[in-house]
């Protein structure tokens, strides 16, 4: 079964790398496997990402003002998406941000996707879904650096590459409080709990805090990464 062929997998590596520590931590558990075998190599973003000519781009082509809240993820249950909606929905009136949301749908229940759908279509005035636009473009760049702050408040997450790229730009990121998103972000995020009012609260958070400190250049650049993903396979 699918169990036993991970268990031979993992027993019979030399080296097993992983993107934090808490996943080293979940399969020593899980399938007793020797913690010495690990390396963790850290998610990352090309260096040149928050390198931007046409600033204005996403704004003028979708007709938005900056200062919005913005979302670049697939759209399912585990990203935590419709109650991110209804958080929004519910502290409008007090913030008058609009939600984007970039991405693509993937919910698992027909029911859930129906139900994301008339969401964005009964609050077109409050919420723009744009589906997906091309990574590392400039589009996304510039919908990035327009933002006020993004916001993913995912079940789990290591770590979601669009909260690294939110803060590449400076930006606050509001991302869902489970153990790898700790590790990375440490005190640089606003955390918050799964429930509607968890985010609610996080939101507003948001607009009173002054932004995070960016940690991107020291822990998260292609240029940092890649020497430690060839230093693994030449010790091999």
């Amino acid at each position: 079964n699918i169990f036993s062929i991970k268990y031979f997998i993992l027993h019979s590596s030399n080296i097993i790398i992983v993107n934090s520590y808490c996943e080293r931590d979940q399969i020593v558990k899980i399938f007793n496997v020797n913690k010495n075998k690990f390396k963790i190599v850290y998610n990352f973003i090309p260096d040149s990402f928050n390198l931007l000519k046409k600033k204005k781009l996403f704004t003028t082509t979708y007709g938005i003002n900056p200062g919005y809240f913005l979302t670049v993820s697939f759209v399912d249950e585990r990203k935590n998406i419709i109650n991110l909606i209804k958080a929004h929905l519910n502290t409008f009136n007090s913030h008058r941000k609009i939600l984007v949301i970039i991405g693509d749908s993937r919910f698992s229940k027909k029911t859930n996707n129906e139900k994301f759908l008339g969401l964005i279509s009964m609050n077109i005035d409050k919420i723009r879904f744009i589906k997906g636009l091309p990574p590392n473009s400039d589009l996304i760049k510039s919908a990035y650096f327009n933002c006020h702050a993004h916001v993913l408040p995912s079940y789990v997450e290591t770590p979601g590459i669009s909260n690294i790229e939110a803060l590449s730009f400076g930006k606050k990121i509001i991302v869902g409080d489970c153990p790898p998103v700790r590790e990375y972000f440490k005190d640089s995020a606003i955390y918050t709990k799964f429930t509607t009012s968890a985010i609610e609260k996080a939101l507003f958070s948001s607009i009173k805090l002054q932004n995070k400190k960016n940690i991107v250049n020291q822990k998260f650049l292609q240029s940092k990464i890649r020497l430690k993903i060839l230093s693994i396979y030449k010790s091999l």
